[in-house]
This record gives structure tokens, sequence and C-alpha cells, in this order.
């Protein structure tokens, strides 16, 4: 039998097991009950992101949260046994003066006699210094880290960290060299960081791409899974329940897929891209959402961003902090 693949690039080899069922999507927390004559599941976990730290208007800024981190492998279970999996949230928005960011969740696949067997941990959230660190995965073939969130050096606002997926480590969010001006959301899976809040922090790119909305410069050839309509809307390549194998193009304008959002200098942040982080800001602008696992861009003297699936939210030095993405979880059932 071919190869089956994964959500997000990784393929398993023929001799994993022979692919029982299609691949399963979860964005929100559910069970299963392996079926008769499995005995290995292919499954991947990511945590939820962290938000970031609200300040206080003349006081002081806010560092971002952490994106989550992952795990995916191959793994032995019990036929029969039932799989809860749970989804991570991601850390709530800080409302309240001078309060650290909210954690992320973890994101967990617990069967019912072979215990835990895989977990995405959250990213930490943002504090009135450091910015939160990523999280970290547990169990299963590969893990990765989600980016640390932007540091708050100059009294302004880092920008959140980027999630973690099998592609990489996620990159880290920018921090704030200046009471006025937001650090760029760092960029998702080995992304590059969010640019620092000198002029205006652009968001990390995706794919080692750099901040300011810089192009990545290169283009991903292999295999991509692409199941639920709420990851893309416009593409569902299933036939016949068969990943197909595609090309997953990088962009090179920001926002556009795998760029960073720009920064905005007297405008507001530019969103990111898929994998890239949102877009910092300058004074009295506001910064920008991450993309799809990127971190939320900080403002300038205004209200934080979210950050996109797994990322972690910027922090504030006025209005509510950002929040972090929640996290996500596949399995295929093998024998």
């Amino acid at each position: 039998m071919a190869a089956s693949t994964g959500a997000f690039g990784y393929n398993t080899n023929s001799s994993a097991g022979v692919l029982l069922m299609a691949l399963q999507h979860f964005v929100s927390s559910t069970t299963r009950v392996v079926p008769p004559g499995c005995t290995k599941i292919y499954a991947g976990v990511m945590g939820g992101g962290a938000s970031g730290r609200k300040g206080q208007t003349s006081v002081a800024g806010g560092a971002g949260g952490g994106g989550g981190g992952y795990a995916e492998g191959v793994l032995t279970v019990n036929a029969g046994e039932t799989l809860t999996i749970t989804i991570a949230a991601g850390g709530a928005a800080v409302t309240a003066n001078q309060t650290n960011g909210n954690v992320g969740g973890n994101t967990t696949i617990v069967g019912s006699s072979s215990g835990t067997i895989l977990t995405g941990g959250g990213g930490g959230g943002g504090t009135s210094t450091a910015g939160g660190a990523g999280g970290t995965g547990s169990g299963g073939d590969f893990r990765y880290t989600g980016g640390a969130g932007g540091e708050m050096t100059g009294d302004g606002a880092g920008g959140g960290g980027g999630a973690a997926t099998i592609y990489g480590n996620g990159g880290a969010g920018g921090s704030s060299v200046d009471p006025s001006i937001g650090g760029g959301g760092g960029g998702g899976p080995a992304g590059g960081a969010g640019g620092a809040g000198v002029v205006a922090g652009g968001g990390g790119g995706g794919f080692n791409a750099s901040g300011s909305g810089s192009a990545a410069g290169v283009s991903i050839w292999g295999s991509l899974y692409w199941g639920p309509t709420e990851f893309d809307t416009t593409t569902n390549p299933l036939v016949g329940n068969i990943p197909l194998t595609r090309i997953l193009p990088l962009g090179n304008a920001a926002g556009e897929y795998g760029c960073g959002g720009n920064g905005g200098s007297g405008a507001a942040g530019s969103v990111g891209g898929f994998m890239g982080g949102g877009g910092g800001a300058s004074n009295g602008y506001s910064g920008a959402v991450g993309g799809m696992f990127g971190g939320g861009g900080a403002g300038g003297n205004s209200s934080g961003n979210a950050g996109g699936l797994g990322g972690g939210g910027s922090g504030s030095r006025s209005g509510n902090s950002g929040a972090g993405g929640a996290g996500y979880a596949f399995i295929a059932f093998l024998k």
C-alpha cells in the first residue's frame, strides 16, 4: 500500500501499517473507539497559544504569549479502547491592568487502556518583562517547541510566538524597544521571528522568512493533507479518501502564504498570511492578528491581537491583550 500522508507533510512509510479509514481532524474535544483489528494510530497534537500580558497606559506594556508545542508519530493502541481527544483552549485575553497573560491549554490523546499517548503543551503567558515560553511536545516520533513571546524591553508591547507543527519550531514574537511601538508576531512552524518594535515590527514569515512582511523565498514540494474546510475553504483535495500530493507555493509579499504581515508605521499592521505572524504598529495604531499558526502583532498604545491556530497573542499597553489560538489534533487508524 502507498504511504499515507499526514496533516502537515509527514508521510508514514508503508511499514507503519495499513490505513483503516481516512485521517480525521479535530478542533473540538471528542472521543473515538479504536476499531477492530487496529494496532496502531498515526496522530499529531498541537497545544494552545497563550495570551500576552496587559500593561497600562503611561505605565508599561506587556510581553507576548508563547505558541503551542507539537508532537506527532505512529503509536501503539489496543483495539476496542476509547481514545479521548482533548483540544486545548487558547489563553484568554487579559482585561485587568498590569496582569500577566493566561497560559494555553494542553492538547492530549489519552487511551482508556493505553494511557496518555501524545501531548501538545500550551504556551506560557506573557509577563512584565519576559515573553511566555513556547509549549513543548511529549510522546511520538517528532516533537517541536512553540515560539516564545516577544519581550517587553522598552515599555511597549511584544508580539506573540508562533505555533509549532511537524515542519518545526514556532518563530519567536518580536520584542518592544519603544513604549509606543509594538513588536511583530512570530512566524509559524520553522518561521522567522517577528520584527522588533523600532519603527513597527513586521510579522515573522513562515519557513524561515524574516520580519517586515518579507517573502519566504522558497516553495514546499511534498505531500500536504488538506481535510477540513475550516483550514482551506477553497480546496479540499480528497478523492476517495486518498490524500493528494500538492504543492504549496509560498508568496513573496506581505500577507501571502508563508509571509508575515507588514509593520505599520503611522498605520495599522497587516494580517499575517498562512503560517505568518501579524504585523506590529506604531503609536495609536493597531497591530494585526496572526495567520494560521502565526503569533499576533502588538499595537502601539492599543489593544493586543490574537494568534492564529496555536499562536500566541500579543501583549498590550492600552486595551486588552491578545488571546492565544486554540489547539488541534488528528488521528488515522492503522493495522
